[in-house]
């Protein structure tokens, strides 16, 4: 992932180094609000785009800061990766779109005509 051939060749870089200003300020900002907070990010949908142009979606969870007696603060994040799953959606949207552009109109009913019995 990100074109990374060994773990270590990810020290010292930051979502600036590998997405768009525009993401990674958002994420920035995020991560920030959660440290000032406290407060979690839980199920949030993110739209990632690459510095090469490629979008990817994530779902990301995010909370910190923990802390535990004679330990250092913990910042935990967990981001599932749910592209084909957004593919997927946005697929079935057009395909209902063009189902309801190639589906005609229902016509108005017409009053049920009067039935005369003979006499």
């Amino acid at each position: 992932m990100f074109g990374l051939t060994d773990p270590s060749q990810a020290v010292g870089k930051t979502d600036f180094d590998f997405f768009t200003e525009e993401h990674a300020r958002l994420a920035y900002e995020n991560e920030l609000e959660i440290m000032r907070t406290g407060l979690p990010m839980v199920d949030f949908e993110e739209k990632e785009t690459h510095l090469d142009g490629r979008e990817t979606w994530g779902l990301d969870n995010e909370a910190g800061p923990h802390r535990q007696a004679g330990k250092d603060a913990r910042y935990s994040r967990h981001l599932e990766d749910i592209t084909k799953r957004k593919q997927a959606e946005e697929e079935l949207a057009e395909t209902n779109r063009a189902l309801e552009e190639a589906t005609p109109a229902p016509s108005q009913p017409t009053r049920p005509r009067a039935i005369s019995w003979p006499t």
